[in-house]
């Protein structure tokens, strides 16, 4: 079924990465002046769609500091990840001051689907997490005043073949 989005292709070898991310260079945009902090009550969400293989894939999405689909990168982050080989289930990352936690939704990946992401950071700067209009977790107090970026990616993990999401909106 052809879907409506961005077609996200890695270009075939092992461990290569698409990912969707703002322009960061200072005056350039004006995203590098907006404040997406924890205390600012921030909702981010998007929608992806799985293609017909999620062999070899990882899929990820949400909040945080870097591009990488490294946990251990990011002092502070929530974001939304599956790893075929190594998950079950999506799983919900999320680090306050370089203590990272991995809380497996019950959600399991499948070929040919759509996902909804959501997170909500409230008034409190705890995150609650959603998957498909499912809340899966709600994070401890965030650290105060962090400016996260928004990035969704895909990467093959092991197949050495172009993998491929489709996105279908983000937005902040």
């Amino acid at each position: 079924a052809t879907r409506a989005g961005l077609q996200l292709q890695t270009d075939g070898a092992t461990n290569d990465q698409v990912i969707i991310l703002p322009h960061l260079t200072s005056g350039i945009t004006g995203w590098t002046n907006v404040k997406w902090g924890t205390e600012n009550q921030v909702v981010w969400e998007c929608a992806i769609s799985t293609a017909a293989s999620i062999t070899d894939c990882l899929f990820w999405a949400g909040l945080k500091l870097t591009n990488t689909s490294t946990i251990a990168t990011d002092a502070d982050q929530v974001f939304f990840r599956f790893s075929q080989g190594t998950d079950t289930y999506w799983v919900v990352e999320s680090s306050i001051g370089n203590s990272d936690t991995a809380t497996p939704s019950t959600i399991a990946p499948a070929v040919n689907s759509i996902y909804r992401f959501k997170i909500v950071i409230d008034s409190s700067r705890k995150a609650h997490c959603y998957i498909n209009g499912t809340h899966v977790y709600t994070t401890a107090a965030l650290t105060n005043d962090i400016d996260f970026i928004p990035y969704v990616g895909i990467q093959d993990v092991g197949a050495g073949a172009a993998q491929t999401m489709v996105l279908h909106y983000e937005k902040i």
